[in-house]
């Protein structure tokens, strides 16, 4: 299994954490449900993570182990948006954030056209100014970094 996506549909309670043992898991997104959680550590177990969204839940607590600050290198995409998460991401967090900043690609995701323009297979949804919309076809050169006060 390479993707995880339950987003969207007003799950509750927490995540369970046998979900670490899916080690090959490209795609997690619970967005959009009602989980309650302190920030589940254990996905850093899932080193191929590419991305990551927990947007729109009751997710709560600190994001600062610094076990989980060096890990998801492999990160594309993060949403900790629309939680009730506090204090800082720490430095590390984002100095470990390889795939962003070297630009490497999810080639599981990608498609090519016949005129060799390679779009993202799976869309995204983003919220920009309070307003969520949904992108089907996602260049893979297009990059987004977003915050939520």
């Amino acid at each position: 299994m390479r993707g995880f996506r339950i987003s969207n549909n007003q799950i509750e309670g927490s995540l369970p954490r046998s979900l670490s043992h899916c080690k090959d898991l490209r795609l997690f997104d619970v967005g959009n449900n009602d989980l309650t959680n302190a920030f589940p550590k254990w996905l850093r177990n899932l080193n191929h993570l590419q991305i990551l969204i927990l947007r729109s839940n009751r997710f709560y607590g600190q994001v600062d182990d610094s076990d989980v600050a060096v890990s998801f290198t492999r990160l594309r995409v993060i949403d900790l948006s629309h939680n009730n998460f506090s204090g800082y991401l720490p430095t590390k967090f984002f100095e470990n954030l390889h795939a962003i900043r070297e630009g490497l690609e999810m080639e599981y995701m990608i498609d090519r056209t016949t005129d060799g323009t390679m779009y993202y297979v799976d869309g995204l949804s983003f919220a920009t100014k309070g307003l969520e919309m949904e992108v089907h076809s996602l260049l893979t050169i297009w990059m987004v970094l977003s915050r939520h006060h």
